[in-house]
């Protein structure tokens, strides 16, 4: 059983209350949420996570101040309305508690989950650390989910209520599926129950905190999960991501597209594309504060957890360039990793992104990083010539 001193629950108490009293004062404005960003630092970071989930359940959330339609952002992709390209990651609503809530902050579409078949625990706690002076975030979560079935009926709820923007569905498999025959099983069955619900679905095949998934992307295992998946009649056949991970090698980087570009068009159920990426292993970075760094690495985070943050930036992108060079511009790619302003995103879309999505920039602006990131980067579009946001798509590869 986990022990917490008194002052320690003290501290968690009074950061929790400042915290919530200050997310309905601050609405968009930038200094007061860096001062409530600062009063989040006061409560353990999964604690601060949650609580913010729950408030945003509550529909305790400013409201986007970017209403107005910009034609220049908005795309249609997939026969799906984007009004801007800027999406929320899986990771952060795992359990699709607060997705009406975090729309209307301004995000164009989110991606829920990641969700298992069975509920599950996941990873011993302590599992999530901030780097605060990296604005870096470490997780080792391991898909803590509520199940299929829980989170299907969240979003059966919210869906017969809200049709305007895009869910992603992210699915995994549980971790007792590892290495076992369970795993295509699991995929399947997350299909089958989202097919429904989801505008799309993505396959997470990638996360570092379950030993033993990434290994997918190194076998036939990802061709046999996507070729019993299309095997099946479905009553609705939303679009399939492949979430890859920013560790992968070339060699199965290519063996991956060339399966992509083969499959195209041949199945009711399409590969849309990719999401890139998922968070790194790697831990050979300049970071400003190593006293942190090393702090955290000692709690068990040397050789586990995934890395997200302005380190990712680089890497993702660069996957990001090579896989839209290896499917010749024909897959859609959602760029993550890094993104914190407009000009981070639009070096993911000239790189290939169609859509980008944020998760640690979030987590430590607060919603006005959303209308921050996409003010910016249409004033970036109309400075460098661009009409529309597909000009961009891909430029540097030209």
């Amino acid at each position: 059983m986990l022990k917490i001193k008194p002052s320690k629950l003290v501290q968690i108490g009074v950061g929790s209350l400042v915290f919530a009293f200050s997310i309905g004062l601050c609405k968009n404005n930038k200094t007061c949420w860096s001062a409530v960003m600062s009063v989040a630092q006061m409560i353990p970071a999964e604690t601060s996570h949650n609580l913010t989930i729950k408030l945003a359940s509550f529909k305790i959330v400013p409201h986007s101040k970017c209403n107005e339609k910009c034609e220049r952002l908005s795309n249609n992709i997939l026969n799906l309305r984007f009004d801007k390209p800027i999406g929320l990651a899986a990771g952060f609503d795992k359990q699709g508690q607060a997705m009406g809530s975090l729309l209307k902050i301004g995000f164009s579409f989110i991606e829920v989950g990641t969700i298992t078949p069975l509920p599950q625990y996941g990873n011993p706690k302590p599992r999530l650390h901030r780097l605060v002076k990296n604005k870096c975030i470490l997780n080792r979560f391991g898909f803590n989910s509520d199940g299929y079935t829980a989170v299907a009926e969240r979003l059966a709820k919210f869906k017969s209520k809200n049709t305007s923007k895009p869910i992603f569905v992210s699915i995994g498999c549980n971790k007792t599926s590892i290495d076992t025959d369970n795993e295509i099983t699991d995929y399947v069955k997350g299909y089958e129950t989202f097919c429904t619900l989801a505008d799309a679905i993505v396959i997470n095949i990638s996360s570092p905190n379950t030993p033993g998934l990434r290994q997918i992307q190194k076998s036939d295992k990802l061709e046999k999960i996507i070729t019993s998946i299309q095997n099946l009649n479905f009553v609705k056949t939303p679009p399939i991501f492949l979430k890859l991970s920013p560790d992968i090698s070339n060699e199965h980087v290519e063996k991956i597209a060339n399966f992509v570009m083969q499959n195209s068009g041949k199945c009711k159920v399409e590969i849309a594309g990719f999401i890139i990426s998922n968070t790194t292993k790697q831990r050979d970075f300049d970071m400003k504060n190593n006293k942190e760094f090393r702090k955290v690495m000692k709690e068990g985070y040397t050789e586990n957890g995934g890395l997200s943050g302005p380190p990712l930036k680089n890497i993702s992108t660069g996957l990001i360039r090579n896989v839209h060079k290896l499917t010749n511009g024909k897959c859609i790619i959602i760029g993550v990793g890094g993104v914190e302003n407009g000009q981070d995103a639009l070096d993911k879309i000239e790189s290939g992104a169609s859509l980008v999505q944020i998760y640690t920039s979030f987590v430590y602006g607060g919603p006005p990083t959303v209308d921050k990131i996409n003010l910016e980067l249409d004033d970036l579009l109309k400075k460098k010539g661009y009409n529309h946001i597909r000009q961009a798509i891909g430029s540097r590869n030209n």
